[in-house]
């Protein structure tokens, strides 16, 4: 280890012992005061480690994010909690960091930045600011997979969790000031079957914006279960190492992956006998090589995996035992859900990027699966330390045994009580039912003209309320116990919010429709059995729905969501009746509408298109539910024509489908036109 020597060169005479210990003692404070300034005063010798440990804790230099409006700093290892990073960086943020030294000295103090996994350096001379003696470095640096220098930015090789150190040394003095800082290189990582695969580019497109880092996005073949496809082991692999898992990128931070799923936590292909090829099942993810050096949050893109009722969330549980960096939070289903989210998740990503008011990763899924013109069934499980975890803001990796799930219980909005029934189509498929089509007698009925209702008072629309109903309520501050609450009290505040804000009900309003969002805390024991505490129902939402003449208008509703005495959300969109629209191609005149079983028809014609690319040992579908609706046509005015229309809902292979058909010619109108329809305001 290098020493540092102290000269006897104008020593008269030895000193004794005592006189040495002393001069010693000044020396070390003196030297630590210099920070590593070099004083001959005696030969006694002291590691320069000590002088290190000082050195790594300099107040003198500090690190900012971008505009120095935020200072960087990590966690420390404490009890329980491995040293981690408090920041994730997009791949467009800017390091920066300022020392205080002696004012009016150019090129004088020389910096030298590097990545604890990188086998280079950047170096360059501190620039002294507008105030005296305060030096920053010349240009923002960027995490990147390279060391590099240029004209506006500067990069250093960082992967996965890393170390940024900087050494700080002054001409003639050697180092005078070093410090370093974990930080988190933000990457993402994307995968999932064909026929889901538009989810999985939704993701992808939505943090590429963000700009988040690329760390793997591939599409596998709906039959990735099979052992003998080559696809089976790859995308084990791509969930195992979160991503690509290359050189330059390591395991993501945010890792979604989207399949069908089962109620023991399984992933299963699309194209084998149900549930028989299976991609993976959690057990097989060893948390002592896989998902543990960076992975924060994972989503879980299919039905049923977080089923608290049967195995799947127990399962998956074990994920977040991760022996090194442990996995903070899982985002999912307890039921089946629906097969295209692309709403859903780019509501989820606006709500975690807002630069505004940021949502954390709880928050923003459960806000963007209840803030459309259906509700999914969504369950979050996490570390009870790192719920308030946001896009940016990270809190500490944990170890300990305490978890949190909430699920959103859609049992209000389900009727499970239907026994299925067998129907013969034209073609002579059997299709099994939860619902009598011959119980339907509609004859002729019109399309309608409404217009958008423009409300008097906050929220004026639909849109700016969901701009403003971000939860408050997921978070480790709350005292839980405060917010569990009966059903009718909560109606009560529902009602009066609803008034408050949109008006009077109007008379064509049908509901309340309510469900709940319940919360129940964990420990994990040694044998891995979950134990848990009371089921607490932290927020009900109530919803009105639109019929005009006993039919309902598809994206028509007042909502509210009441948590505690306090409403945290709002949802409005209305039409109002103008009058039966005129006689056009159209709304025939004097022409039936279509019979709900012929009607079926189509709708099977059409699910059929679009799953050719299923084997024909698929699952076959299940009618969920059918009825007649308003379908309003994708417009520019506020004044809209809303068609009869058959909605379908299918269940196949565990995933929800809607299909809608026109009640007049059998056109199948998209799905995706509905929700968009939904969420915009004229």
């Amino acid at each position: 280890m290098d020493q540092i020597k102290f000269s006897k060169k104008n020593s008269p005479k030895v000193l004794p012992p005592s006189t040495k210990l002393t001069l010693l003692i000044i020396a070390v404070v003196f030297f630590s005061i210099k920070t590593c300034t070099a004083v001959a005063m005696a030969a006694d010798k002291f590691p320069i480690a000590i002088v290190n440990l000082l050195l790594n804790e300099d107040t003198n230099l500090n690190y900012y994010l971008n505009d120095y409006q935020l200072e960087l700093t990590d966690y420390k290892e404490a009890p329980l909690r491995p040293a981690s990073p408090k920041y994730v960086l997009a791949s467009n943020d800017g390091v920066n960091f300022e020392f205080r030294g002696k004012p009016g000295k150019t090129n004088y103090y020389f910096a030298r930045v590097k990545g604890s996994n990188s086998t280079s350096q950047i170096a360059f001379y501190m620039v002294e600011s507008s105030t005296p003696g305060l030096y920053r470095n010349p240009r923002p640096i960027r995490l990147s997979d390279k060391d590099s220098m240029g004209s506006s930015f500067d990069t250093i090789k960082f992967r996965d969790e890393d170390t940024l150190t900087t050494t700080i040394s002054a001409a003639g003095e050697g180092v005078v000031a070093s410090k370093s800082i974990m930080l988190d290189k933000g990457e993402f990582a994307s995968c999932g079957i064909s026929i889901f695969f538009s989810d999985a580019t939704r993701v992808k497109n939505n943090m590429s914006e963000l700009n988040w880092v690329n760390a793997g996005y591939q599409e596998f073949s709906n039959s990735a279960g099979n052992e003998a496809n080559p696809d089976h082991i790859i995308m084990r692999n791509f969930i195992k190492e979160a991503g690509d898992n290359t050189d330059a990128n390591g395991e993501a931070d945010f890792l979604h992956f989207t399949s069908h799923g089962d109620h023991d936590g399984r992933l299963v292909d699309n194209d084998s006998p149900w549930g028989e090829d299976i991609i993976i099942r959690p057990s097989e993810i060893n948390t002592d090589q896989d998902m543990n050096s960076d992975i924060e949050w994972v989503f879980i893109n299919a039905c049923s995996t977080l089923d608290q009722d049967d195995t799947g969330l127990e399962n998956w549980m074990g994920v977040l035992k991760g022996t090194i960096h442990p996995v903070h939070g899982l985002l999912g289903f307890y039921e089946p859900v629906s097969a295209d989210l692309s709403v859903e998740i780019d509501s989820f990503f606006s709500r975690l990027g807002s630069s505004e008011s940021p949502e954390t990763y709880l928050n923003a899924f459960f806000n963007a699966m209840t803030s459309g013109s259906s509700d999914e069934p969504c369950a979050m499980v996490a570390h009870v330390e790192n719920i308030d975890d946001t896009l940016k803001v990270l809190t500490q990796d944990s170890s300990t045994s305490r978890y949190r799930y909430y699920w959103y219980n859609l049992a209000s909005f389900i009727d499970k009580s239907k026994d299925d029934i067998i129907i013969e189509t034209a073609d002579g498929t059997s299709v099994a039912s939860k619902v009598n089509l011959d119980s339907f007698d509609y004859k002729n009925i019109k399309s309608v003209i409404l217009k958008q209702k423009k409300f008097s008072t906050y929220p004026d629309n639909y849109q700016q309320t969901k701009l403003k109903c971000g939860m408050v309520i997921l978070n480790s501050g709350e005292k839980i116990a405060n917010k569990n609450q009966d059903e009718f009290t909560a109606l009560a505040k529902a009602e009066a919010a609803l008034t408050g804000s949109f008006g009077p009900l109007p008379d064509d309003a049908y509901g309340p429709q309510s469900g709940s969002l319940k919360m129940q805390d964990f420990t994990w024991q040694d044998n891995y059995a979950l134990r848990s505490d009371e089921i607490v129902d932290i927020a009900r939402t109530f919803k009105y729905t639109h019929y005009i003449n006993g039919i309902p208008v598809v994206g028509d509703m007042l909502a509210a969501t009441i948590s505690g005495n306090e409403v945290i959300k709002l949802k409005g969109n209305w039409h109002e009746y103008v009058s039966i629209a005129e006689t056009s191609d159209i709304t025939p005149e004097n022409e039936k509408i279509l019979a709900a079983s012929a009607a079926l028809d189509y709708a099977l014609t059409g699910l059929k298109s679009e799953t050719d690319v299923k084997a024909k040992n698929a699952g076959s579908p299940t009618l969920e539910e059918a009825e007649l609706c308003y379908y309003g046509l994708q417009n520019d005015s506020e004044v809209k024509t809303y068609l009869p229309t058959w909605r379908f809902r299918f269940k196949e292979n565990n995933k929800l489908k809607n299909v809608f058909v026109d009640a007049y010619s059998g056109e199948i109108h998209p799905d995706k036109e509905i929700s968009e329809a939904f969420s915009r305001v004229d």
